[in-house]
Parts: structure tokens; sequence; C-alpha cells
């Protein structure tokens, strides 16, 4: 495809040009600000509503000194294209102000902007307008082999990456495995699973497996530093067990002889009959309390019930009384609107009739004849009439109405009045007997401790007292010997407790040794897991960097100046996916200077055009920069800074400057 003819009107400050290039290359010179950039942009906008750095939000109009729009302007771009050399294309667009003139305002007001299409001189819509561009060629790909510098600098490097596989077409896995021997267990390692998605998954599990590990030995450690301080030296769990056994054997015996020594007198038998009279004492103070408490319990639930009928009763005379006052306000409403009917009723009734009917012919000026004169007035005497009884019927029924009304309604009120007075003297009856309820649970809440006084407690009191009394004279007899016993108990007792410890520290380090051997036995588990995770890795990353490098070298055997770093090494030995376009070992973004940036672009379009087997006009934007352009089977449109280019130059890049 090739630009012959490229027209602009009011566009972006350019009143009028015409680039003519019959399809050939062209150079167009001038100085900064002359526009040359301005013809780029709107051979893009024409194709897709867009400036040359693709932004679809620039600004078309012509603006003023002030940097103001001016208004009133069509901006029109009109464009011939060669698609082969049997077919041309022209396409036109024309982008213009609305301006609305609103019912009852005498000026119209700018409203916004429309913008018609055309193709061969032909309307269409907009929809019928990008169909036939994309017909001829998809936008991003026309950009690609229009602009030297969209693919480098326009794409993200995900989508430069995807253009190049589109171009070198990728390569099988099997292929990729087949090239390297030391791929060969990669299959079954993936199975089923993508190769992204097995590094995904086996990443995860290493992170979680390092977190593990790293939990072990502050583990063991715990567990070394919780380990008691005995040697194996120290440990006959045996001999320990069997001193122990020999003790208690010895503690029981001292228990017989204090047995023996405090059932002497008696003692015995009266600490029986005590616990007997306890007993009864508690049953009695349990009978007493369960009798109060279900009184008590009965008490509240009748409260409770008549808290529960007061509360409907109330919700009920509330609602009684909302219903008054609505009532009442409808009343005076009514009342209100029978007033208005009444006034208007009088003055209606007060009106009367007066004749507008002239005797003089409106027509031709001349008097009527008085009998047909006499009779208009008599009709319309009759009419004014039948209209005000009809009028004055109305307004009296209305008021009947109204006043029927309010006398349904005041019965209703009354009925409600009497209503209330009921229900409020149900509350003051409900109330009373609340306060009763309330009474009667004070009451018997104060009578839970009466039990004291009841003949059968007070017996059995005095009971429990000489009981005590007897107890304690016995025992005083035998204190001296029985504490003397005690005291050998106690020193039983630490002995045991003694032993008893060891016991347990031995069993502590046992259970403490063996939980090492066990966090040593599960770190050498996940270390055995974590090393064949990283050689899982390894095989991907390996299988990664060598389809990369056989992708790279397919890739740069298409073009003649780029070739494409793919790949990242990084720190840890791993590699990231990457697409950074270099010349002879310097990247394009941080190194290239402006010339070769040029070259390397149309280095691009010129496989880009065989791979979409299409050509288009290429603009190149600072041209001056290149001192030697690459040639290219599309058409060519250099845009060259010249200073002493005032105004806007053409000429064929074969004629001399």
């Amino acid at each position: 495809m090739k630009l012959k003819t490229l027209k602009l009107h009011n566009f972006k400050g350019i009143e009028n040009f015409t680039l003519e290039t019959q399809g050939k290359d062209v150079e167009i010179f001038g100085d900064n600000g002359t526009g040359k950039t301005t013809i780029f942009d709107a051979f893009t906008w024409l194709l897709f509503d867009k400036d040359s750095l693709n932004r679809a939000d620039f600004e078309i109009k012509t603006l003023d000194t002030s940097g103001q729009p001016i208004h009133g302007l069509n901006h029109e771009v009109e464009g011939m294209l060669e698609i082969d050399a049997a077919t041309s294309l022209t396409l036109k667009k024309v982008y213009s102000e609305t301006w609305t003139k609103k019912r009852g305002s005498p000026t119209r007001k700018f409203t916004g902007h429309s913008t018609d299409h055309f193709v061969d001189g032909v309307p269409v819509k907009k929809n019928e307008y990008e169909a036939r561009i994309a017909a001829i060629l998809d936008e991003n790909a026309f950009r690609l082999l229009t602009n030297p510098r969209y693919f480098n600098e326009g794409l993200k490097w995900q989508e430069r990456r995807k253009v190049l596989m589109e171009i070198s077409g990728d390569i099988s896995d099997a292929d990729v495995i087949a090239s390297d021997v030391s791929l060969a267990k990669l299959p079954s390692i993936l199975g089923d699973r993508k190769l992204d998605d097995h590094r995904k998954v086996t990443q995860s599990q290493k992170v979680e497996i390092n977190k593990q590990l790293n939990l072990i030995p502050p583990r063991i450690d715990e567990v070394s530093r919780s380990l008691s301080n005995l040697t194996d030296d120290d440990m006959d769990s045996a001999t320990i067990k069997d001193q122990a056994f020999s003790l208690r054997t010895q503690r029981r015996e001292f228990e017989q002889r204090i047995a023996m020594l405090e059932s002497g007198g008696g003692i015995a038998e009266k600490i029986k009959a005590l616990r007997e009279v306890e007993a009864q004492m508690l049953q009695t103070e349990r009978g007493h309390r369960n009798l109060i408490a279900d009184e008590i319990q009965s008490a509240t639930m009748r409260l409770r019930g008549l808290a529960e009928s007061g509360s409907n009763l109330t919700l009920d005379l509330k609602g009684q009384q909302r219903q008054i006052i609505d009532n009442q306000k409808v009343i005076d409403n009514l009342r209100e609107f029978m007033n208005r009917r009444r006034e208007e009723w009088k003055a209606v009734n007060a009106e009367a009739f007066i004749s507008d009917i002239s005797d003089i012919c409106p027509t031709c000026l001349r008097p009527l004849p008085s009998d047909q004169v006499d009779l208009a007035r008599e009709t319309a005497r009759i009419n004014f009439n039948l209209r005000k009884a009809a009028h004055l019927e109305s307004i009296a029924k209305e008021g009947t109405s109204a006043k029927s009304k309010v006398e349904g309604i005041t019965r209703e009120i009354s009925g409600l009045e009497q209503s209330t007075a009921l229900l409020e003297t149900e509350l003051t009856t409900i109330g009373d007997l609340v306060a009763d309820a309330r009474t009667t649970i004070m009451t018997l809440e104060k009578q839970e401790r009466d039990y004291i006084a009841i003949p059968s407690y007070v017996e059995a009191m005095q009971k429990k007292v000489h009981l005590e009394t007897a107890i304690t004279a016995l025992k005083d007899g035998s204190t001296e010997a029985t504490e003397s016993v005690r005291q050998e108990i106690h020193e039983l007792d630490k002995q045991i407790a003694d032993l008893e410890q060891s016991l347990a520290q031995m069993g502590q380090r046992e259970n403490g040794l063996k939980r090492i051997e066990e966090l040593k036995a599960e770190e050498r588990k996940l270390a055995q897991e974590y090393e064949r995770l990283e050689s899982e890795l390894y095989l991907c990353d390996q299988f990664v960097k060598t389809k990369v490098s056989i992708l790279e070298d397919k890739i740069n055997s298409k073009f003649a100046l780029a070739r494409f770093k793919m790949f990242n090494v990084l720190i840890n030995g791993g590699i990231e996916e990457c697409c950074e376009t270099t010349y002879k070992g310097v990247p394009y973004g941080s190194g290239l200077n402006n010339g070769m940036r040029l070259n390397v672009g149309l280095d691009m379009i010129n496989t880009l055009s065989a791979h979409y087997c299409f050509t288009a006009p290429i603009w190149l934007d600072n041209a001056e920069a290149v001192s030697q352009l690459l040639p290219t089977r599309g058409q060519q449109i250099r845009l060259y800074v010249s200073e002493v280019d005032k105004t806007l130059r053409m000429q064929n890049k074969k004629e001399e400057k």
C-alpha cells in the first residue's frame, strides 16, 4: 500500500496543505514547529482516530495565540491510498463543532463535536468506515509497518515478544528436549502439568520446605535446653522406683498408727455422730430453701405474665390514642374543606349574568336584527344559570359528603375514647397486681434464712455443739503422740517427692532425646525433598534457556541489523523472560543513538512486511539523524528538520536538495 495524496484543512494549525507523492518516496523539510509531525498525525488520525504517538485525546482543532480553539471551523483530512496496482481507496474525515439552539433561546450554544466519514466520496457510518480500514490490515500491524519506532517504543516487552514469536514460529517442547540429553527426565517430571505451572508449584513448595527447615534448628535447641542436667550415670529408674515403693509402705504404716491413736476414747464414734447431725441440718436447710425457691419462682412467673399483659395493653392504648389524634386531624381537614366549599358556594351564588353579546356584526360592522340579539342573549343567560346551578349543586354535594364523613369519624373517636378509658382502668389494676407480686417476692427472699429457727434445725445445732466439744477434749489427750507420727510422715513425703521428681526428669530427658532424633530425621527428609525440587527447577530453567537460545537464533536470523535478548539470567541462577532489542550488543533503549534506532526500526519493518505480506507508507520523523537510511520495500516519507525552511517544502528523495 502507498500514499498518493494527503490533504489537510484546518488540522492542528495547518490551514491548507497537500502532500503529493504519486506513490513514491518523498522528503519533507521544515523548521521546528512548521508541522512535519502534524502531517504524520493527520495520516494516523485519518485511519485510527489517534495521533502518531497512539494518543486518542490529542488536540485536532486550530488554536489562537492564547491557546484557545478557534470556533466555527471544520477540520478535515483526506487521503488517497493505493492498495495495490489495481485498487485505490480515498478516505476522508471531517471534525466539526455542534451548535444547538434551545427552544425559547435566541442564540445557539456550543454542545460538542461530530465526525463525518467518507469512503471514495460517499458518506458512511463510523463502523462501516472502520470496517473498510480493518479489511486492509489490523491497526496494530499497520502501526508496526508505518512507524519504525513503534515496535521498540510503542509496545510493551511482552507484546514485542509476542510479535517476534509470531514471526519466527514457536518450537515444540519435544524438539527442545531432544536437543539436550540432560532434559530427558523432564517429561516424566512434568506429567500432565505445564512447565510454567510446574515451576510455580515447585517454587511454592521450596518456599514452604525452606520455612520448615529454618524452624527445625530452633526447635532442637529449645528441646535441648529443656532437658534436665542429669547424666546417664545418674539414671537408674528401677532403683528409684524400689525406694519410692518402700517409702510409701512406711507411710501407710504411720497413717494406720495415727488412726489407732485417734480412735482411742470413742473419737471415731463421736465424729460419725457429728457427721450424721450435720447431714440432718443440711437436709433441713435444703428443704426450706427449695420450698421458698418454688414460691419465688411461682411469684416471678406471675409477675412476668402481668408485665407482659401490661405491655400489650399499653401498646393497644397508645395505638388507639394515636388513632384518635389521626382521626381528629382528618376532621380538622374536612372542616377546613367544608369552610372553603361554603365560601366558594357563596361566591358562585353571588355571580350575576352579564351579557357580552354585541348588537354590531364583527365582520361588516352593521347593526344585527334585534330579535337575533335578544335570542342570543337569552340563550347565554340560560346557559349561565344552568352552569351556575350545576356548580352550586356540586359544591353542596361535596360539603354534604364531608359533613357525613365528619359525623362518622366523630362517632369512631367516641368509641375509641370509651375503649381507651377501659384500657387505662385495666392498666391501673395490673399495676397494682404487679406491685403486690414484687412485694411477695421480696418477702420470700427475706425468708430464705429462716430455716435457722426451725425446731428440728435448732435441736440438731445443739447436738453438734456438744459433739464438737467432746471430740476436742478427746483429741487433746492424743495430740502429742499423733503429732510425732505426722512429722515422720512429712519427712517421708519429702523423700517420695524427690524420688518422683527424679523419675519425671528422667522421663523428660528420654522424651526430649527421642524428639531431637525425630526432628533430625525430619530435617534430613526435608533437605532431600528440597534438593529434589532444586533439581526439577534447574531442569525447568535449563529447558527455558535452551528453548530461548534456539528461539533467539531463529528470530535473529530473520533480521539484518536487529538482534534480540529474550531472557535475563538472575543472581540466583534462575531466568526470567524479557524482550530487548540490540544492535551489535548495544541495547536499543539505553545506548543506541537516534540514527541507528531508525535503521533498526526499518529493519524491523522489512521483516514484518515480509511476514504480513503487506507494505505501507513508512513515516521517518527526524530523518536528518541518519546519514544512510536502510532501504525498504515500503514507501518512505522522510521528515527532516531544516532551519532554513520556515514553511514546509517537499521533494522527491532522488532530487537534488
